[in-house]
C-alpha cells in the first residue's frame, strides 16, 4: 500500500458522520473486523486511531456503518458480499476518556495576575506553585479591612503550549479550613487574553485532600483559577498546590493551534501556528487552499499568509520527514475548515439577545456553522453573508437577567474575548425596567444624578468600545407588555436615551438604533412569546430590522 493510500485512508476514516462543532481532542478507540489480516496490521500501525482533531466535529456513526478500502496490488481480500477490497466493519466505536494524564512540570510557570495575596504573611501567589505543600497562596487579610470578598482569581503562564486536560487543587496543610475553595471554575487560554468559557465547574468537597479535575482538553499556555466562593462563606482564598495535567503527546503529530475551524478574523494576513511532538528531523508542511507547500523544520511551527482574498480558506497541516516526504502515522495530519476573512460582529445584552422564548427551531444555526446560539443572530449573520457576498460572523454574548450596569462590568471582558470583532450591538433596557434604573435622560456628566443611570452604563460601554478602536452600535429595546404600562414607560425613556447618545457625534455611532419597540408594539400579538420575549417569528423580524440598517 503506498503513503497516498494510507492517507486517503485515514482521512476518508475520519470524515464520516461528521454534523456538530466540538473541541474534543481526546483519541477514538475502534474495534474492526478484516478478512486479511495482514492489511489489518498494516492500517492499524499506520492511521487507523488518529486523534479526533479532524475538522473539531464528532463522528457519529451507526452500528452498520461500513468503510471500504482497497486492498494492496495483488491481494483478493473479500468480505461478505464485497468481491473486492477490505471491509471494516465498526462496530464499537466509543470516546476514551482515560487517554494518559501527565503533570505539567512547575519549573517555568509565573504568575500572571493574583487579584489578591498576602504578601506580609506569606501568603504570596507564587506559594501556590513551588512544590511545598507547606506554602501557599493566601488572599488578603492582616491589616485590610474589609478583607477583600470573592471572586478571587489567579493567572499563570505554564512558560510553554500544552494540551491541557485537567488540573489538580490542594487545599491548604496546616490545619485550617480558611480559604479552602468552594465554588470554582478553571480557564484556559492560549494567550491569557481571550478565555473563553470555562472549561470546568463546580464545588470542591469541605476537606483537605488534592482534589483532581479533567476536562476535555485545550491547547494553551495559560491557565485561570477563579474562586467564586469559600467552603464556609469566608472572604479569602488559599491554596497549597495547583498542578495542571496535559494530554500524553503522540510522536509524531501535529494539531492546528491557530486557526481551528469555523475561526474567522477581519485581517487579510493570517498568522497560522501548530503545536507538534516530532522525531529527529522532521516538520510540518503547510498549504492553504491545496496551494504551494510552506515547509517548517524548527519551532516555533507557524507561518504567516499574507494578503488573503475574503472568503472562506481551508488549511492543512501535515508532518514531513527531512525530504520532504508526509509521513504516516495516527496523528500526523490535520485540517482547519472554514476558515473566514470577513467581518466580525458581538451581539451584547439580556436575555433578548441571547434568544429566550425563540420557537423556530430551523434557523438556531447559521448556514456557515459558526453559530448556533437561536436567537436572532445566526439569522442576522445569514442575512448580511448573503448581502456582502463574504464571510460574516455574529457572536451571541447576550445573558439573562442581565442590566446596563452587568454589561459595564462585562464589557472589558468581551473585548479581550473578541479582539478581532469590529462592531457591538448593544441592546439594554428591559431587566433595567424592573428595577427600574433611573433613565438619566436629558442629564449631563456633570449633573450629581447621572451616575449609576441607564444613560451613564450605556456611554460606558460606549467609551470602553470606542477606546478599544471597536463600534458600537445601539438598538432600541422592545415593548414590555402591557405596552405603555409603568414598565414598558420606563423602557421608552432608556430609547429616548439610545437616541441622545447616538446624536452626540462623540459616540461615533454610524447608523441609526433599529427601533424594536415601536415595531413590536404593533406586532407583539404575532410575535411575543410572553410580556418580555419574542418567539421565532419574533426574533426574525429583530435580524431584519438589524440586517436593514447595517447594510446601509
Amino acid at each position: 500500500m503506498t503513503p497516498e493510500e494510507h492517507q486517503a485512508i485515514t482521512r476518508r476514516f475520519w470524515r464520516f458522520g461528521t454534523t456538530e462543532p466540538r473541541s474534543d481532542r481526546r483519541p477514538l478507540c475502534a474495534k474492526v473486523v478484516f478478512n486479511a489480516p495482514s492489511v489489518a496490521r498494516d492500517i492499524l500501525g499506520r492511521g487507523l486511531q488518529r486523534r479526533l482533531d479532524h475538522e473539531d466535529r464528532p463522528l457519529r456513526p451507526s452500528v452498520d456503518e461500513i468503510v471500504t478500502i482497497p486492498p494492496p496490488t495483488g491481494s483478493k481480500a473479500s468480505v461478505g458480499i464485497f468481491t473486492w477490497g477490505v471491509t471494516i466493519l465498526l462496530f464499537v466505536l466509543s470516546v476514551s476518556l482515560s487517554y494518559a494524564q501527565t503533570v505539567i512540570p512547575q519549573t517555568n510557570w509565573t504568575v500572571v495576575f493574583a487579584d489578591s495575596q498576602d504578601v506580609v504573611t506569606g501568603g504570596a501567589a507564587e506559594g501556590s506553585f513551588d512544590g511545598n505543600t507547606g506554602t501557599m497562596w493566601h488572599t488578603q487579610w492582616f491589616n485590610v479591612t474589609p478583607n477583600p470578598p470573592p471572586p478571587h482569581e489567579i493567572q499563570i503562564n505554564l512558560g510553554a503550549i500544552y494540551e491541557v486536560s485537567g488540573f489538580r487543587y490542594l487545599p491548604r496543610q496546616d490545619g485550617s479550613q480558611n480559604g479552602w475553595i468552594g465554588q470554582f471554575e478553571f480557564y484556559v487560554s492560549l494567550d491569557g487574553v481571550e478565555w473563553g468559557t470555562p472549561l470546568a465547574t463546580g464545588t470542591f468537597a469541605a476537606d483537605e485532600l488534592e482534589k483532581e479535575v479533567l476536562f476535555t482538553n485545550k491547547t494553551g499556555r495559560y491557565v485561570r483559577l477563579v474562586a467564586l466562593s469559600e467552603v464556609n462563606g469566608n472572604p479569602w482564598t488559599s491554596m497549597a498546590e495547583l498542578n495542571v495535567l496535559q494530554m500524553a503527546c503522540v510522536t509524531p503529530s501535529v494539531r492546528l493551534v491557530q486557526p481551528r475551524s469555523y475561526y474567522l478574523q477581519t485581517s487579510t494576513d493570517l498568522p497560522v501556528l501548530a503545536d507538534t511532538c516530532l522525531d529527529a528531523g522532521q516538520g510540518v508542511r503547510f498549504m492553504l487552499d491545496g496551494g504551494a507547500p510552506l515547509d517548517v523544520f524548527s519551532a516555533p511551527f507557524g507561518v504567516m499568509y499574507t494578503g488573503l482574498s475574503s472568503t472562506e480558506h481551508v488549511l492543512d497541516a501535515f508532518v514531513i520527514d527531512s525530504e520532504g516526504t508526509p509521513v504516516i502515522g495516527i496523528a500526523t495530519y490535520d485540517q482547519a475548515i472554514q476558515v473566514g476573512i470577513g467581518d466580525y460582529y458581538v451581539a451584547m445584552g439580556d436575555s433578548i439577545t441571547r434568544g429566550f422564548g425563540d420557537s423556530v427551531s430551523s434557523d438556531d444555526a447559521s448556514q456557515d456553522g459558526r453559530n448556533t446560539s437561536g436567537g436572532y443572530t445566526p439569522i442576522l449573520e445569514d442575512l448580511l453573508t448573503g448581502a456582502k457576498g463574504y464571510p460574516q460572523t455574529v457572536v451571541n454574548e447576550g445573558i439573562g437577567g442581565t442590566t446596563s450596569a452587568d454589561g459595564v462590568a462585562l464589557i472589558s471582558q468581551l473585548l479581550q474575548k473578541h479582539p478581532n470583532a469590529q462592531r457591538f450591538l448593544i441592546m439594554y433596557g428591559t431587566n433595567d425596567s424592573a428595577i427600574p434604573i433611573p433613565s438619566g435622560l436629558g442629564l449631563q456628566t456633570d449633573d450629581p444624578l447621572y451616575p449609576g443611570t441607564f444613560k451613564d452604563n450605556i456611554q460606558r460601554i460606549i467609551d470602553a468600545i470606542n477606546i478599544a478602536g471597536k463600534v458600537a452600535i445601539l438598538a432600541k429595546a422592545p415593548v414590555v407588555l402591557p405596552v405603555n404600562d409603568v414598565q414598558d414607560s420606563m423602557i421608552q425613556n432608556y430609547n429616548l436615551v439610545v437616541d441622545e447618545l447616538v446624536a452626540n457625534p462623540a459616540n461615533r455611532i454610524p447608523v441609526a438604533p433599529p427601533d424594536f419597540h415601536a415595531y413590536f408594539a404593533t406586532q407583539y400579538t404575532t410575535e411575543y412569546s410572553d410580556a418580555l420575549h419574542p418567539n421565532g417569528f419574533g426574533y426574525q423580524s429583530i435580524a431584519n430590522l438589524w440586517w436593514q440598517l447595517l447594510v446601509q
